[in-house]
Formats: C-alpha cells, sequence, structure tokens
C-alpha cells in the first residue's frame, strides 16, 4: 500500500531507536498485570480487581525505584514520607494511602497502554506517513 503523501524529509525514514536498557521481565510483567488489573476494574467492577490492583503500585515502584539515582528516586522517598506522615496522624490514614494508590494504578496502566500504541505506531509506515503529513498542515487550518 502506497500514500501519495510527499516525503518531508529529503534523508529518509527516520532509523528505529535501539532501547538502551536491558530487558526486564519481571518488571514488565509487573505492569502488564498492573495494566490487567486497572482495565478488569473498569469493566467488572465487582471484582475487585482495583484493590488488587493498587496493592501491585508499590511492588512496580520498588522494581523501578531499582533503576533510579539521584533527584528521581527522591521522589520515592518522599512518597514514603508523606505516607509515614498520614500514619502518625492516626486513624484514616487507610482509605487515603489506598485512594492514592489506587489512583498510581490507574496512572501506570494509562502509560503502559500509551507506551504499547507507540510501539506499534512506529513500525508503521502507514502510521508514519499519516503523521508526517498532519505535521506538515499549515497553522489555523480548518
Amino acid at each position: 500500500m502506497t500514500f501519495p503523501f510527499r516525503s518531508l524529509s529529503r534523508r529518509g525514514p527516520a532509523p528505529a531507536e535501539k532501547s538502551a536498557a536491558p530487558a526486564e521481565p519481571l518488571l514488565g510483567a509487573a505492569l502488564v498485570t498492573l495494566t490487567v488489573l486497572v482495565t478488569l476494574e473498569d469493566w467488572a467492577p465487582g471484582t475487585r480487581a482495583g484493590l488488587w490492583a493498587a496493592w501491585c503500585v508499590p511492588f512496580v515502584v520498588a522494581l523501578l525505584a531499582l533503576r533510579l539515582r539521584g533527584r528521581r528516586l527522591g521522589f520515592v522517598v518522599v512518597a514514603l514520607l508523606v505516607t509515614l506522615a498520614l500514619w502518625m496522624q492516626g486513624e484514616g490514614w487507610g482509605a487515603r494511602v489506598m485512594a492514592g494508590l489506587g489512583a498510581a494504578a490507574f496512572i501506570g496502566a494509562f502509560f503502559v497502554a500509551l507506551s504499547t500504541l507507540r510501539a506499534a505506531a512506529e513500525t508503521s509506515p502507514a502510521i508514519r506517513a499519516c503523521g508526517q503529513y498532519l505535521a506538515a498542515q499549515p497553522p489555523g487550518r480548518p
């Protein structure tokens, strides 16, 4: 299948980028599990999959924290300190933490879904041609 769009680049198609990070099957499996559980929570609310998704978040964060250094690791430390502060306040801290973990599970699943779509779109010449065509449109065109 060919598209009648002219190429915007004289150099040809962009070379595929190679991932610098090695594959981590345990992290991948945890992210897929998180995404499936969040999806199940939306599609079948009575399954308590949202609770399981919330409990997956600390495990995923721990796996990701092993790869972090410097300021990025500081975000994990701040999250732990906020959780400790909530615990020290007394009653009701568990519900707040679970609500936060549920939101974090949804955000994590959302980014996994976006990354999946991006990976699929990067390999498609048709999607690349459509993107180039749309990017070449003049500003303000209705």
